[in-house]
């Protein structure tokens, strides 16, 4: 099920994150929620103040209508041919938010990971990567690499980055420049620890790459940095690959 989310996500050309909205997560007045933030989905309540585009649940826009600072929109659905969903967005962007995003929520300049947005002029901590994908200029100290814009810590493993020599330094626990390459030393799975360098893949719910993770008893050869190998008490390291003792 999740594979098929990813390739309805891919086809219709959703950003990480918009498909939540899509599927399912749509708000309306729930009893259960506090008066202060009277909308409730999925056990997440929200206010009149929140800086998300709130999905509406079907027949409940007049919910909405205690929000004077807020307005509806409406868009087509690409998962229904004459389907229509309403949307609930703040009519003004606040100043601790200024940008509106491309699924018209309110996002703060500080943000760490890129922002799709025509408001990027509104941060002056932020410039324009490609086209209207808004990033910070320079990463906070917690999340020293940036990746494609996006910025990201240490503790992040097994990622294929496009990082600096001096930002891959900054994570010298986790990651090793290898041959002009920012190489991570283990992989994010535990019970897979080598980090194989021929191959990598996008992390299904993150738009990241990931090298692939491979087993200790793998019988082939594995292209890796020795840091990697030494992982496994059932290798050795010879001429840049990950060798099984026999």
């Amino acid at each position: 099920m999740k594979k098929l989310v990813l390739f309805l996500m891919l086809l219709f050309g959703f950003e990480s994150g918009s498909y939540a909205i899509r599927l399912g997560y749509t708000y309306a007045k729930d009893t259960s929620c506090p008066q202060d933030t009277p909308f409730g989905s999925h056990g997440n309540c929200v206010g009149c103040n929140s800086y998300e585009a709130l999905t509406i649940a079907k027949g409940h826009e007049k919910d909405f209508e205690i929000c004077s600072n807020r307005m509806i929109i409406a868009e087509n659905s690409p998962f229904q041919a004459q389907s229509i969903l309403k949307e609930s967005i703040l009519k003004e962007c606040p100043a601790e938010a200024p940008m509106r995003d491309h699924k018209n929520s309110c996002i703060s300049c500080d943000t760490t990971y890129p922002v799709y947005t025509e408001d990027c002029q509104k941060c002056t901590n932020r410039e324009l990567l490609r086209n209207t994908k808004c990033v910070l200029k320079e990463c906070p100290a917690d999340k020293p690499l940036k990746s494609d814009g996006d910025c990201l810590s240490c503790d992040q493993k097994g990622l294929d980055l496009s990082v600096t020599q001096e930002m891959c330094e900054k994570c010298s626990n986790t990651y090793k420049w290898y041959q002009e390459r920012c190489i991570p030393i283990m992989s994010a799975s535990k019970d897979y620890p080598l980090v194989d360098l021929d191959m990598s893949f996008h992390v299904e719910d993150w738009w990241h790459r990931e090298f692939w993770r491979r087993r200790c008893d793998v019988l082939e050869p594995i292209t890796t940095i020795k840091e990697s190998c030494d992982q496994c008490p059932n290798r050795k390291y010879i001429d840049g690959e990950c060798v099984l003792i026999k």
